[in-house]
């Protein structure tokens, strides 16, 4: 029971700290004008699906799925990973192209504090 209560407490306080944390990033935006804080990365790794080597040069863009547009996006690298920065919260799609494969597109991704 005392093993319980310890992983419990500890996850417990690993909430409040992350929440205490929000709260500060919240309050360090001053002059936005109501305009939510793009704070979120989506990130990963483009792999051929049968040889699962790393894709080079794939395309990766990030649509908003509410509006449809297209609000970011880059190229994979020689590992065929990709980064982006500074996602304003919402939810998106990502899609993936290269020439000679097949288009993929993952959603729904959410990006929420």
């Amino acid at each position: 029971m005392k093993k319980f209560h310890i992983r419990y407490s500890s996850i417990l306080v690993a909430f409040l700290i992350f929440n205490i944390s929000l709260n500060k990033l919240q309050g360090q935006w001053p002059g936005a004008g109501g305009k939510m804080p793009a704070i979120g990365v989506i990130q990963g790794t483009v792999l051929d699906s049968i040889s699962d080597q790393p894709i080079e040069y794939a395309s990766v863009s990030l649509i908003n799925i509410r509006s449809g547009e297209l609000v970011t996006g880059g190229l994979t690298d020689k590992t065929g990973r990709f980064n982006i920065r500074e996602v304003p919260l919402g939810q998106y799609q990502v899609i993936v192209e290269f020439i000679g494969y097949a288009r993929k597109e993952i959603s729904p991704i959410n990006i929420f504090p």
